[in-house]
């Protein structure tokens, strides 16, 4: 099977993004948002019954900053990342089977097993597959068909689910 895209800021942008909820599902990402929430009901603990508001104020700004700025600075430094990029703007060209897979671009060529792959998530518009650190994006509409996407689906998340509950 082969698919195929145009590497653009728009994609870079979307694999960042589904890349960065997709560890969000991770506890270890979640938990400094609920210790924030935590220090905040501290902070107001101590604000109303001590009269000290610094707790407080650290506790917002921290928690401000989690839910609501993390993401929107996070998008400007990948918006900046792309523009350095390798493949900025080229096309893309992935060719799989059940055994490996190999990327094409003017860039560069790599062929990679599917049993280097430490994780594989699918997302709303497309699969994260992970060589951690390194993650790859295939977006689902550069699929030809959605006969190609329930391939990819079943055989390869299955392959990869079954090799890592064999582990």
């Amino acid at each position: 099977m082969q698919i195929s895209y145009k590497w653009t800021k728009e994609r870079f942008l979307e694999a960042g993004r589904a890349n960065y909820y997709f560890k969000l599902q991770a506890l270890k990402f979640r938990l400094p948002g609920y210790l924030g929430l935590a220090f905040m009901l501290a902070g107001a603990y101590l604000a109303y019954s001590k009269g000290v508001y610094a707790t407080l104020t650290v506790a917002t700004l921290l928690t401000v900053y989690w839910y609501f700025l993390r993401w929107p600075l996070y998008s400007l430094q990948l918006a900046h990342q792309f523009k350095k990029h390798v493949s900025k703007d080229q096309d893309i060209t992935w060719e799989m089977d059940t055994d490996s897979f190999s990327m094409k671009s003017v860039s560069g060529f790599g062929k990679y097993s599917w049993d280097a792959v430490t994780d594989l998530a699918e997302m709303e518009n497309g699969f994260l597959v992970y060589q951690y650190p390194i993650y790859y994006w295939l977006p689902k509409d550069s699929f030809a068909s959605e006969n190609d996407i329930a391939w990819f689906r079943n055989t390869i998340i299955d392959r990869i689910s079954a090799r890592q509950s064999s582990t």
